[in-house]
C-alpha cells in the first residue's frame, strides 16, 4: 500500500517522497487503506520511545558481554524511561495543555535513580523536580498534532564552495 504524496509541486532539487507500508494485515481482515495509515500513525509514539532508547539512553552500546547483562541494561533503561514518563505525566497533569521538555524529565529521572541507588529517599527531590518541570513548561504550537513538515526536503542541502568554512 502506498500513502498519498503531499500536494503541490516539489521544491527545486527535491524528489517527491514516497512512503510504502508493508503489512500482513489485509482488507479481508477489515483493514482498509485509511485504517492502515491510521494504525501506522498510532505506532509513531512507540517509535519515538525506541529512538529515545537508542539515542538518549544508548542501549545499543552494551557494557556487558553476556545476555543477562544486556537484558539488565535494557531493563534499567526501561525503568529510567518509565520514571521519566511518570514525571512528565505528573508535571503536565495540572498545566492545562502546556507541555514539559521530555529531555528534562529523563535527566530528572536519572538523578532520582542515582539517589535511590545510594539508598536515599527521593520523595522531596521528586516533588522539587516536578515543580521545576512545571516552571519551564511551554505552550505547544497550534496544530502541532499534525505531522511536522520537513524544512529541507530530500536532495536539497546547503552547498558550500571549495575551501569555505
Amino acid at each position: 500500500m502506498e500513502r498519498d504524496r503531499k500536494r503541490g509541486r516539489p521544491r527545486k532539487g527535491s524528489k517527491p517522497e514516497r512512503m510504502v507500508i508493508l503489512t500482513t494485515l489485509s482488507a479481508e481482515e477489515g483493514f482498509d487503506r485509511a485504517s492502515l495509515i491510521k494504525l501506522y500513525a498510532a505506532r509513531w509514539g512507540i517509535e519515538c520511545l525506541f529512538g529515545e532508547l537508542k539515542s538518549f539512553m544508548d542501549v545499543e552500546s552494551f557494557h556487558s558481554g553476556f545476555v543477562d547483562g544486556c537484558e539488565q541494561e535494557i531493563a534499567a533503561s526501561m525503568i529510567w524511561m518509565a520514571l521519566g514518563s511518570f514525571l512528565q505525566a505528573e508535571a503536565e497533569r495540572t498545566l492545562d495543555g502546556k507541555r514539559v521538555v521530555r529531555a528534562d524529565c529523563l535527566r530528572a529521572a536519572a538523578d532520582l535513580l542515582a539517589e535511590a541507588l545510594k539508598g536515599r529517599s527521593v520523595t522531596a527531590q521528586m516533588a522539587e523536580d516536578i515543580d521545576a518541570l512545571r516552571r519551564f513548561a511551554y505552550e505547544p504550537k497550534p496544530d502541532r498534532h499534525y505531522p511536522r513538515e520537513c524544512k529541507r526536503p530530500h536532495g536539497r542541502s546547503i552547498q558550500r564552495g571549495r575551501g569555505a568554512k
